[in-house]
């Protein structure tokens, strides 16, 4: 039971990761052009 919620976990924290490293990149495009 605990590693299906662990599981479970991951996979709402694979997408919010994802958004912060794209964000990250954003930035960092930001202060290449700028």
């Amino acid at each position: 039971m605990n590693t299906v919620v662990a599981n479970l976990n991951i996979e709402v924290i694979k997408p919010t990761i994802g958004a912060i490293i794209h964000n990250i990149d954003l930035n960092a495009l930001n202060e290449q052009t700028t």
